[in-house]
């Protein structure tokens, strides 16, 4: 019993981890590096490859956090009796838990979209792409702040094991 215990503790402490990580990063990007930035460095052209820069560095970071989200978010729902499954809305607990995956696997595109297809789909000289890409992380993080609020809400709601 308690090497069950000390196991998912540890695998619920991975899974807070990659979510600061993921989610931390993302509002720290928003809300302190990019303005900093944009005010130290106002010549777009001097600013663009520092900005690519650190969003190459934090997408490692962010990937590897949703990777992590994943294993650990399986490991944590594996335990729960009252799941019938990844999406499953027949009970408080599940609904809540259904959707923090939806809104989960709806973050993950845009963080893909941001990442690997804003180029495409703008082209790198389009001045309104980064208009885009802004308001993509805004949704992110804005996204993000509901997963963190329904995770909180489903510990007080958590059902027995």
């Amino acid at each position: 019993m308690a090497e069950n215990i000390i196991a998912m503790t540890v695998i619920s402490y991975l899974h807070e981890i990659f979510t600061v990580l993921w989610i931390g990063g993302m509002s720290v990007l928003l809300l302190a590096i990019l303005p900093a930035i944009k005010i130290s460095i106002p010549d777009k052209k001097t600013r663009k490859p520092i900005v690519d820069l650190i969003q190459k560095k934090l997408s490692v970071l962010a990937i590897t956090s949703m990777i992590g989200l994943a294993i650990t978010g399986l490991l944590m729902t594996n335990r729960l009796v009252t799941l019938n499954g990844l999406f499953d809305f027949s009970n408080q607990y599940t609904i809540i838990l259904s959707i923090k995956h939806i809104i989960g696997i709806f973050m993950i595109i845009i963080a893909i979209v941001r990442r690997y297809y804003l180029d495409k789909i703008f082209g790198s000289k389009n001045p309104n792409k980064e208009k885009y890409n802004v308001l993509l992380l805004i949704s992110n993080v804005l996204l993000g702040w509901i997963v963190l609020f329904l995770g909180s809400y489903l510990v007080k709601i958590e059902p027995s094991i």
